[in-house]
């Protein structure tokens, strides 16, 4: 049992505390060393050996999703942003939106574990993982479908000031990312990849 004035640090603790916890939103403090740090987490399958931490996304999935676009241009037209389109490229395509993500805590801030999708829903042939976009509609600059936006307002949590977004697999070499936009607070970042 849990010394009196304990503030849990996890759902692991909120279940040793309380052994009859149900799932749901518990105000942990993940930080021992700064038990004023408090962040509210939903603690899912609590009543397991491994109960594990979730953070709810109040802005919800349609402000929280990733896109893999499966338009891909025909050949002649590749270097255009309007175009002929042929077969859907769907071996990487799909859309996932998420209300609740996956996090753990380590050293003082919270990891996103991104391919967590316990509370996400796919559209497409495969799941995409979270704050990810891409697409092969084009080789032409500004001609990006793939999108992704992130939105954790009405969390405790922004984005940290490392947080960044980079290309890969990109042709030409030139290709850069499109109308990314992180907000002042750090608490939405956009773009189309």
């Amino acid at each position: 049992m849990a010394a009196s004035g304990h503030k849990a640090t996890s759902c692991s603790e909120v279940k040793s505390v309380n052994p009859a916890a149900d799932d749901g939103e518990y105000t942990l403090h993940p930080f021992s060393a700064d038990n004023d740090v408090s962040l509210r987490v939903y603690c899912h399958v609590i009543a397991s050996e491994n109960p594990k931490e979730f953070l709810t996304l109040p802005a919800g999935a349609e402000e929280n999703y990733s896109i893999v676009s499966s338009d891909q241009l025909l050949g002649s037209t590749w270097f255009l942003c309007p175009g002929i389109l042929q077969q859907p490229y769907v071996s990487r395509a799909g859309t996932t939106k998420f209300s609740k993500l996956r996090i753990k805590f380590e050293n003082s801030s919270v990891e996103v574990i991104r391919v967590d999708y316990t509370f996400a829903s796919t559209c497409g042939p495969n799941e995409i993982s979270y704050a990810h976009a891409g697409d092969c509609y084009s080789e032409g600059q500004g001609c990006a479908k793939g999108t992704f936006k992130v939105n954790l307002t009405g969390t405790e949590l922004k984005l940290a000031p490392g947080v960044h977004w980079a290309l890969q697999e990109r042709n030409p070499a030139s290709l850069t990312i499109n109308d990314m936009f992180i907000s002042m607070d750090r608490k939405v970042a956009s773009a189309r990849c």
